[in-house]
């Protein structure tokens, strides 16, 4: 079960992170995604940010992706949220 609630500030500070490609903040940043259950967006965009910092990408705008993960395209209509 994931977590739907979406803590934009959370997001943009990450998202912020990630544009500034500080390979010293992925340690903080994994120690904030276990704070998370695995199944919460909050993880999953934590991963997410990690990685892209790891791999020197900082494309991409975390607090939307979030909201993609959290209400995918066509939940709505599905009945899944």
């Amino acid at each position: 079960e994931r977590n739907q609630y979406i803590n934009f500030e959370f997001f943009q500070i990450l998202d912020c992170m990630v544009k500034q490609q500080n390979k010293r903040s992925v340690p903080h940043i994994y120690k904030s995604r276990n704070f998370f259950p695995k199944g919460f967006v909050d993880y999953t965009v934590c991963n997410i940010a990690a990685g892209r910092i790891e791999k020197g990408i900082n494309k991409g705008y975390l607090p939307m992706e979030a909201v993609e993960i959290a209400f995918p395209e066509g939940a709505a209509f599905n009945g899944d949220i």
